[in-house]
Parts: structure tokens; C-alpha cells; sequence
């Protein structure tokens, strides 16, 4: 894949994972990816890995602080090598009324045609003290 296709891969999967077709998106990635947070493991210090199903249940388990979902805004798209790094703007109305907007960047590292790693970076603090929420090591 070149660098504008996987631009358009990164792009489609963050359009269909937030528009409400998570299957889409996950059709896109490898078997064994995994997504990556900034978020610490206050423990080990180690940044907090995912699965497919272990991501999918802790935003499902939040869903319900976005009744109306979030948008996502991508204002840069860069490719270099088999990497796609996206800044993104998110921006939804929690279920207090309260908005929330966290301004995000994602890499995406592929294998061919398929995304094997997501990698999220975001102000932890702000979503942490916005969401009421702490996201945690999957069990």
C-alpha cells in the first residue's frame, strides 16, 4: 500500500469506528492487532495495550457518557513507511450537556493492506476529570 492509501485506510477506519459501524472498521485491521493508549498502568508504568474485543468493551461500557456519539475531525493526515499519523479534533455533548473536546493524534502502523496497531495519544487528564471515567488495564 502507498502512503495516500494508507491515509484513506486510517481515515475510513476513524470515520467508520465513530459513525456507529465498528464492524467496518475492525474489517480493516490484522488478527492480532492491538491498540495502544498513553494511558498508564499506575502498577508497571506501562502504556495500556488492547485487543480488539477489549477495546470494543471499554468504549461500549462508556457509551453511555456520549448518547449522541462523538464526532471526530481529522486535520492532518501524514504517511511515512508503513506508519499513518492523523490529528484528529473529537467533539460530542455528554449526557450532563456538558461538551467535551479533546484534540487527539493516532499512528497507524500497517502490515500490507490491513492495520495492525492503533496507537491513541490524547490529554488523559482532561478526559479523565471531563469523563468521570478511568480507563484501565483490560483484565
Amino acid at each position: 500500500m502507498d502512503g495516500n492509501a494508507m491515509k484513506a485506510a486510517a481515515k475510513a477506519f476513524l470515520t467508520e469506528f465513530s459513525g456507529g459501524d465498528p464492524a467496518a472498521a475492525w474489517a480493516r485491521t490484522s488478527d492480532d492487532f492491538r491498540w495502544v493508549m498513553n494511558q498508564h498502568d499506575v502498577d508497571s508504568g506501562a502504556r495500556l495495550t488492547f485487543d480488539r474485543a477489549q477495546y470494543s468493551a471499554m468504549v461500549e461500557g462508556a457509551a453511555d457518557l456520549f448518547p449522541k456519539g462523538i464526532s471526530l475531525q481529522i486535520t492532518d493526515a501524514l504517511a511515512d513507511g508503513n506508519r499513518v499519523a492523523l490529528e484528529v479534533n473529537g467533539h460530542g455533548e455528554l449526557a450532563d450537556g456538558r461538551v467535551y473536546a479533546n484534540h487527539y493524534i493516532f499512528t497507524f502502523t500497517f502490515n500490507g493492506d490491513r492495520i495492525t496497531e492503533i496507537t491513541e495519544y490524547l490529554d488523559t487528564a482532561y478526559a479523565q476529570a471531563a469523563l468521570s471515567f478511568v480507563i484501565q488495564a483490560p483484565a
